[in-house]
């Protein structure tokens, strides 16, 4: 993404690099590892610890720990992040 600061100075950000992630805890039907919180590490572990993988047309339960939402794959992840992990504000290191 390209922005333009108050100098009129164009910066291209790298989203993927500026989010701040930290670690949460699984809950995934009784899984208790500790992964980082941000969507790609998530998808990651979903697909190598659960067997969860990314279809566009598919539909999944959430089996989160209390959690019976039913949603795309598609908004899966999304969901995980924003809703169990309180992740829903990336923060830019590089200001």
């Amino acid at each position: 993404m390209v922005v333009t600061g108050a100098d009129g100075e164009e910066k291209v950000l790298h989203f993927r690099s500026c989010v701040v992630k930290h670690f949460d805890q699984c809950k995934w039907d009784g899984c208790q590892d500790v992964v980082w919180t941000d969507r790609k590490s998530i998808r990651e572990h979903m697909e190598m610890t659960h067997g969860v993988y990314w279809d566009p047309d598919e539909r999944i339960t959430c089996r989160w720990e209390n959690c019976e939402s039913n949603l795309s794959i598609d908004s899966l992840f999304r969901h995980i992040t924003n809703t169990h992990m309180n992740v829903t504000r990336a923060s830019c290191v590089h200001g």
